[in-house]
């Protein structure tokens, strides 16, 4: 199974990608996700591909996160991506 971190997961390059890697889950594992700015989409995609690590761009949206998700790894803006 390959492990993938899709960047830019809320865009349409991003929504794309997962669609793909949804129809073929048992050859793809979603280890991390990012979007800038969709916080809605990105909970929604966290909810069904379980990612270990989430980035999203702004801090507000990352406390957000962590209250609902405190299982994961949230990080946040520029930074959070390199350590992603």
């Amino acid at each position: 199974m390959k492990r993938i971190t899709v960047l830019g997961s809320t865009g349409s390059i991003g929504t794309n990608a997962l669609k793909v890697i949804n129809e073929k889950r048992d050859e793809f594992q979603v280890i991390g996700i990012s979007g800038y700015s969709n916080l809605s989409l990105l909970i929604k995609q966290v909810e069904k591909f379980n990612p270990k690590y989430i980035c999203i761009g702004k801090e507000n949206d990352a406390k957000i996160l962590r209250e609902k998700f405190s299982d994961k790894i949230i990080y946040c803006g520029e930074d959070g991506l390199k350590k992603m």
